[in-house]
């Protein structure tokens, strides 16, 4: 039962993820056709929140993996200029956050551990980038290239890269982690918050189609050169950045499906 929640835990936060990106959508004027909260595929459940979105369908769908707002024009989220597009790309991963401090703080008040250590100065630092994403959203590009930074220097330092990388993984790797280490409800709601967390530390890499690589490519975009140009350099980022993370891709599902296999 436990595992469940922390799976639903995770799911919910991809959609409060995408509820983020939608509502930095609504604030710069970019039309929205349709918001999946939860999975892809046949429709389950249908509404409107008419306070916020007005006439704009939302809707829970059979498959639970991902969540995403579809635009207008399907094309509007491609060439938007770098301050709306730091807004609006990294307002998804600022709502994450927050999501993931409110749960955080909840489970740790339930295991009496709110004040300890370093918890005060994370939920700190986790409500301020959340709270404030119209200013804080500036920061996630250079977060991300901070952590990937030290990503490339943890795997490179490694004595055995094939070894890390082999380990990784996804769904699956979550679901038995949160099983193998949550024996509570507020061990459970830290644990899952934290692997939120690290989800949207994720999205923050500066790597094509994550968040991060999208305001990455923006950079590159100006308003001093043509269409065309802006496109083939856009591309040309998005082709170079989306390399390492097919690679990180393919290591993570791998090792999802020797959890299956081993499992059996």
């Amino acid at each position: 039962m436990l595992t469940l929640c922390g799976i639903l835990l995770f799911l919910l936060s991809m959609s409060a993820h995408e509820l983020g990106h939608a509502f930095a959508m609504k604030r710069n004027g970019i039309g929205i056709k349709h918001i999946s909260l939860l999975g892809f595929g046949t429709i389950l459940y249908r509404f409107r929140w008419k306070k916020y979105f007005g006439k704009v369908p939302l809707s829970i769908k059979a498959i639970p993996l991902g969540a995403s707002v579809e635009p207008q024009n399907s094309k509007a989220l491609e060439g938007l200029p770098y301050r709306i597009g730091t807004q609006v790309f990294g307002a998804g991963v600022l709502a994450q956050l927050l999501f993931c401090s409110v749960f955080y703080i909840i489970g740790s008040a339930m295991q009496g551990t709110l004040l300890v250590g370093n918890n005060p100065y994370i939920i700190g630092t986790l409500l301020v980038l959340g709270l404030f994403p119209k200013y804080t959203c500036h920061l996630v590009m250079p977060m991300g290239m901070l952590f990937l930074s030290l990503l490339l220097y943890l795997i490179l330092r490694s004595p055995s890269v094939a070894k890390v990388l082999n380990e990784s993984g996804s769904v699956v790797m979550v679901a038995q982690e949160i099983h193998k280490h949550t024996t509570s409800l507020g061990e459970l709601l830290v644990y899952a918050s934290f692997v939120s967390i690290s989800i949207a530390v994720t999205n923050m890499l500066p790597l094509y189609p994550l968040d991060g690589g999208r305001i990455f490519a923006s950079l590159f975009r100006s308003s001093r050169w043509s269409k065309s140009t802006n496109d083939m350099v856009g591309g040309a980022v998005r082709f170079v950045t989306a390399i390492p993370l097919l690679i990180l891709i393919y290591f993570a599902l791998k090792g999802d499906i020797l959890r299956i296999w081993n499992s059996f």
